[in-house]
C-alpha cells in the first residue's frame, strides 16, 4: 500500500513494514523499516487455520488491515452450489483492523462509516459510499483472488476457482452475493477496477 513517500507491506502476525522511496531521489538505497511490529500469537485468534488473505487499505486517513477467512464447502449450498466433481471454498469471514498511529497496535472495528471497502487480487482500494453510486456503507466488496485454484486440483479434487465473491456487512457479519452465477470464467481471476469520469 502507498502512503505519500512510504510503501507499507503487511508481514507476520499483523507487523507491518515501511519503505521510504523518497530516498530512491537521491540516489540513497531503499531500506526497509518496521512500522508496526509483529502481533501476538492471539492476533490472529482461533480461526487461524482457516485465514486466506491479508490486505492493507488506506481509507481517507486510515490504515486498515483485513484479515480474510475462507473454508472448503464440499456440500450443496443456496449460495454457492458446488459445481459436479468439484470442491468450492468460501469466505465466511472478514475481519477489520484499524491502526492506532499513536499506540501501533490494530484494533478491531466493526464500524468503517461512509465507506466501502473493495478487496480482491489486483487491488485494494476504499470510497465514499455516499459518492458512489450503489456502494453500500461499512461494507467489504471481494472478489475470487485465489488465483492459484484456477485450473487446479488437490489431492485429485478439482479446485473451481472464480466464485467466491460477494459483499461482507461488517455490522452484521453477514455475506451476500453481488453478481450472478453466469460470469465464471476460466480465462483469468475477476479483477476491480474504478473509472474515473
Amino acid at each position: 500500500m502507498r502512503r505519500g513517500s512510504q510503501i507499507l507491506i503487511a508481514y507476520g502476525r499483523g507487523g507491518l513494514g515501511c519503505f521510504d522511496i523518497s530516498a530512491d531521489e537521491g540516489g540513497q538505497p531503499v531500506t526497509a523499516m518496521e512500522y508496526v511490529p509483529a502481533q501476538s500469537p492471539e492476533f490472529l485468534g482461533s480461526l487461524h487455520e482457516s485465514l486466506h488473505g491479508i490486505y492493507l487499505v488506506e481509507a481517507f486517513g486510515d490504515i486498515l488491515m483485513l484479515l480474510r477467512y475462507k473454508e472448503i464447502d464440499e456440500g450443496q449450498d443456496d449460495f454457492i452450489p458446488i459445481f459436479e466433481g468439484g470442491v468450492r471454498y468460501q469466505t465466511f469471514y472478514i475481519e477489520v483492523n484499524k491502526l492506532n498511529v499513536d499506540t501501533k497496535i490494530w484494533e478491531e472495528t466493526k464500524d468503517i462509516g461512509d465507506v466501502a471497502l473493495f478487496v480482491g487480487n489486483n487491488c485494494s482500494m476504499a470510497v465514499r459510499a455516499s459518492a458512489t453510486p450503489n456502494c453500500r456503507r461499512n461494507c467489504i466488496y471481494f472478489n475470487d483472488d485465489a488465483s492459484k485454484c484456477w485450473d487446479a486440483s488437490r489431492d485429485g479434487v478439482l479446485l473451481v476457482g472464480g466464485h467466491d465473491m460477494g459483499i461482507f456487512r461488517i455490522e452484521d457479519e453477514e455475506i451476500e452475493p453481488h453478481v450472478g452465477e453466469d460470469i465464471h470464467s476460466l480465462f483469468c481471476p475477476p479483477v476491480w477496477f474504478m473509472p474515473k469520469f
